[in-house]
């Protein structure tokens, strides 16, 4: 990620990014324990699986300007 941006920008990219981790270490099994506690399972695979693809296409999007 660092290698897309300039360099006065490094720090800020690096802080941002350790800071979405961790509030995706946190609420990610916190939101999983609350489906799974009420058995909507196919809901936390949904929610999966439309996390994944749209991180794809921001990815693609991104690759193709």
């Amino acid at each position: 990620i660092t290698q897309q941006t300039g360099r006065q920008e490094q720090g800020v990219v690096l802080g941002l990014t350790q800071s979405l981790t961790s509030v995706a270490q946190i609420v990610a099994p916190s939101l999983a324990g609350f489906l799974i506690d009420r058995q909507w399972l196919a809901a936390w695979a949904l929610t999966a699986a439309a996390a994944t693809g749209a991180g794809m296409f921001v990815r693609s999007a991104k690759r193709r300007a």
